[in-house]
């Protein structure tokens, strides 16, 4: 096969708006798509005069802007395509120009960059790079003890961006780039030599401001003083962020430290003066708890009161990992400069998205026999155990099959936390050869590696999976994927293993006594190859264009989305594009988990993406439109259908369907065939020839659909 290139593609529109509820209740921003490790800032998105929410999420190198409306933040992701695409590890918005327009700071591979807020009330938001050198790199620039040099941080790192010296402009404080634990002070002169702070003139003025030395989790050295460790001045190992508030009210700066072996933030109290700072005291604690593990702190006005208060959250960037999530708020009863902290819960903005932890994956089938999709999605860990535990969220539909509103109802569905599993990967499939969905899925265990899992389904909607999980292959890293879809047309399912180099392995499916097994068949399928940069490839049969026939869907890990027409003879692969609005293009997000579903009663399936930071996103097809009132929809593909293989039944109504031959015999009964769900139907032992589908409605009424069986 040639090497699969990407063409022009399909777009989808972010829906944002459908219900969930948890403990009663109702989630603001439940499709915003979680967080793992979050950076916080304020900023006007709208120019209403409002400063409003703006996240980085450095795992996902997304960009989640929250609009405030009253003491609420709602998500509002069509400004996520205002915003510079090339962020990346860190990003603090700070108003270095006093012009009211909060600016971007941001990490590049040369150090840091600058985004000027150019934007405005007519225009929305605009950036103009800093020093701009286009097509060439322009990143901040200082001047060193010798020359000009690039303003040079670890990617690792947050720096502090604020007014040291009290002069009216921001200065810069990093840990230096080459080893050693002492800060550099990049004092900013544009007020001392042009009156102005329209510009920045940084000068490297010291290389250990404060006089301090980080050691190691709690241990610090003062005086310019050597680490009492062995060999006196460890190595930068790890990140580090430094955050730079008045904590006492005598007018300098003291600072808060955290490190990327810690969980806890160390407060140092400047004893010197804000042009020439001394630090000698480790604090006690102020927020009297420790933190998420790395934690980095954020000190914004996020009540709207007018006071700065803190956020703490992990700077962690890694989404498996067996923590639980949390967002640490502290309520600022005092002044800006003069703080009192207390603490005000440990889920804030998390508390109004689903939010599961990590690598979310979601599923749908209708679980509890209403005639609706219910919804259920697997974690990486539950969190705040001594190994990695999974689960499978379970959120029932009280809505309908066309308005749906999930509430969670069950956070261990089937007890898998019970089996020591983790980085679970539920999905529905009739993999057993009795026509009933069984429920598959994917898992890791400790000591027995990446497996696949099956509890056949009963067709009972009072206990649809009685049974004990069954491992049907084990021939899986960690990081590897697996899809199950019928690739040879023969009827029966076939494995997709999507390895973690990035190419795509078939086994094909063989059913005895019950229960399917996989054969390898091929070490590169649809010629994806193997590609470093794009990862663990995840395949799934959708049919994208609406013609009736299956299309391939790709998903990488590094967030990459892309659709391979059925029709194709080239295998050149077609992008599929995320939109807030029309003419926003959004990023998801990395290790994304697809599922196609139809919640919505349009006349295209919509795209439910879960992925590493733990949420989930609802798109629906540019081109999709609601189907009439009253109109069910039926469809039966591929028709013709090949013989020995299946065809695939998708109903808007909850039926029952029978197969019938030219001269009126029942060949074959479905009962209770869910709505809204792919449900395939194996043709293997009918000869070629016309046959008819009769679907009979839960609601009501009956059609019947011709179909073709051919050689």
């Amino acid at each position: 096969m040639c090497q699969a290139g990407v063409l022009h593609g399909q777009n989808y529109l972010s829906v944002p708006d459908i219900p969930v509820s948890e403990m009663g209740s109702t989630l603001k921003n439940p499709w915003s798509g979680g967080l793992t490790a979050p950076q916080f800032s304020m900023g006007d998105l709208n120019f209403d005069g409002v400063e409003d929410l703006i996240l980085f999420d450095r795992y996902s190198d997304r960009v989640l802007p929250f609009v405030r409306q009253g003491d609420q933040f709602m998500y509002a992701p069509q400004y996520v395509s205002q915003f510079p695409q090339s962020l990346d590890n860190w990003v603090l918005l700070r108003d270095f120009n006093g012009d009211g327009k909060k600016d971007i700071f941001t990490s590049t591979s040369l150090g840091m960059e600058v985004y000027v807020n150019v934007g405005n009330a007519d225009e929305g938001l605009k950036w103009r790079r800093y020093n701009d050198k286009s097509p060439a790199p322009s990143p901040l620039l200082t001047k060193g003890f010798n020359s000009i040099i690039n303003l040079q941080l670890n990617a690792t790192d947050i720096p502090a961006i604020d007014d040291i010296d009290s002069d009216g402009d921001l200065d810069i404080l990093v840990f230096r780039f080459a080893g050693g634990s002492t800060v550099e002070w990049h004092r900013n002169f544009a007020v001392e030599r042009t009156g102005l702070i329209d510009s920045m003139q940084f000068e490297r003025v010291t290389s250990a401001w404060g006089e301090f030395r980080e050691c190691i989790c709690g241990t610090f050295a003062f005086n310019n003083e050597d680490c009492p460790i062995p060999g006196g001045r460890p190595a930068h190992e790890g990140g580090k962020t430094l955050l730079t508030i008045d904590m006492d009210g005598d007018g300098d700066r003291d600072v808060s430290v955290s490190e990327e072996t810690c969980d806890e933030l160390f407060f140092l109290r400047n004893d010197g003066t804000s042009s020439d700072a001394l630090f000698s005291t480790l604090l006690q604690n102020p927020l009297e708890e420790n933190g998420p593990f790395f934690p980095a702190a954020y000190y914004e006005d996020f009540s709207g009161d007018g006071t700065r208060d803190l956020v703490v959250a992990t700077n962690w960037p890694s989404a498996q990992e067996n923590r639980l999530e949390r967002v640490n708020l502290f309520l600022n009863s005092g002044s800006t400069d003069n703080p009192v902290l207390t603490p005000s819960g440990d889920r804030f903005i998390l508390d109004q998205m689903v939010d599961i932890g990590s690598m979310s994956h979601p599923a749908f089938i209708d679980y509890d026999g209403d005639g609706d999709l219910d919804m259920f999605v697997g974690n990486y860990s539950d969190g705040d155990n001594p190994e990695p535990v999974g689960s499978v969220k379970l959120y029932e539909n009280i809505g309908t099959s066309v308005q749906p509103s999930f509430q969670k109802s069950n956070d261990d569905f089937l007890q898998l936390g019970s089996l020591q599993l983790f980085n679970i990967r539920p999905f529905f499939r009739e993999v057993t050869g009795d026509s009933h969905l069984d429920f598959c899925f994917l898992a890791r265990n400790a000591g027995l590696g990446n497996r696949l899992y099956v509890i056949p389904g009963s067709g009972n909607t009072a206990n649809p999976f009685p049974g004990n999980p069954i491992v049907v292959f084990t021939e899986l890293g960690d990081q590897d994927v697996v899809s199950i879809e019928d690739v040879n047309g023969d009827g029966i399912r076939d494995l997709l293993a999507g390895r973690v180099t990035g190419r795509v392995e078939l086994y094909t499916g063989r059913l005895a006594d019950g229960l399917i097994s996989f054969s390898f068949a091929e070490s590169d399928v649809f010629g994806l190859g193997n590609d470093n940069f794009r990862g663990a490839t995840f395949l799934v049969k959708q049919d994208v264009d609406q013609d009736g026939t299956a299309d391939l869907v790709r998903v990488d890990s590094r967030g990459g989305l892309a659709w391979l027409p059925e029709s194709d003879v080239q295998n050149l692969w077609e992008e599929m594009r995320l939109f807030s609005v029309e003419d926003n293009q959004m990023f998801a997000g990395r290790n994304l988990a697809p599922v196609f579903v139809n919640l919505l009663n349009l006349n295209a399936d919509q795209l439910v993406l879960g992925s590493g930071a733990g949420g989930l996103q609802v798109y629906k097809a540019e081109s999709s439109v609601v189907n009439p009132p009253g109109e069910r929809s039926f469809v039966i593909f591929p028709n013709p259908v090949v013989q020995g293989s299946r065809i695939t039944v998708r109903s808007s109504v909850r039926s029952e369907l029978q197969i019938i031959d030219g001269i009126g015999r029942v060949l074959g009964r479905f009962n209770d065939v869910p709505a809204n769900t792919n449900y395939e139907i194996p043709v293997s032992r009918f000869a070629a020839g016309i046959y008819f589908l009769k679907a009979s409605f839960q609601d009501g009424g009956t059609v019947t659909r011709q179909f073709v069986i051919t050689r």
